[in-house]
């Protein structure tokens, strides 16, 4: 990957993740680190990359709204 841990870390940080920029960065080292090891060295096409990124939201909002969910319950005990 050319894209810089640091930048990385921050935009993963970016989409809405409520945990420290640290624990972005170490898993932004992680993602690199496994891009690395990728048999399919070709560059995914930008069409990939928006898919990724919308099913990434989608699962920060699925937790966000499992977390909303669990306070209620938690408020109802």
């Amino acid at each position: 990957m050319k894209v810089q841990t640091d930048e990385l870390a921050k935009e993963m940080h970016g989409l809405g993740g409520k945990r420290s920029y640290g624990w972005f960065f170490e898993k932004a080292l992680k993602l690199k680190e496994a891009a690395k090891r990728n048999p399919f060295k070709k560059t995914l096409y930008q069409s990939h990359l928006v898919t990724l990124k919308m099913y990434i939201q989608m699962l920060l909002q699925q937790r966000e709204f499992l977390n909303v969910l669990e306070q209620e319950i938690d408020q109802r005990h």
